[in-house]
């Protein structure tokens, strides 16, 4: 994959967006896991719920633009999969 910096940097501006909203929208205390039923299986303090995946978009999009070319691509779906978590977070909540 050949090193695209603005989609890194967009990607990076999506989290940081999302994170935003995550922190505005979100209770105190944020469901993390769904049960077979459809139920609250797991929760977890704000911060860490966002923290997390915004801390992995974060290291994935600034990974994507300092890595070799090899690991671009590992970078960039951890950024990925970091946004992903957070759409999940504020959908399931």
């Amino acid at each position: 994959m050949k090193r695209n910096i603005p989609v890194s940097i967009a990607v990076l501006g999506i989290a940081v967006v999302l994170a935003l909203v995550s922190w505005f929208v979100l209770p105190a205390d944020v469901m993390v896991q769904l049960s077979a039923q459809g139920q609250m299986a797991n929760t977890t303090a704000k911060p860490v719920a966002i923290g997390v995946p915004l801390a992995l978009a974060v290291l994935g999009s600034v990974l994507s633009i300092k890595a070799s070319e090899e690991k671009i691509m590992k970078s960039f779906v951890m950024a990925v999969i970091g946004i992903v978590l957070m759409v999940f977070t504020l959908v399931i909540n």
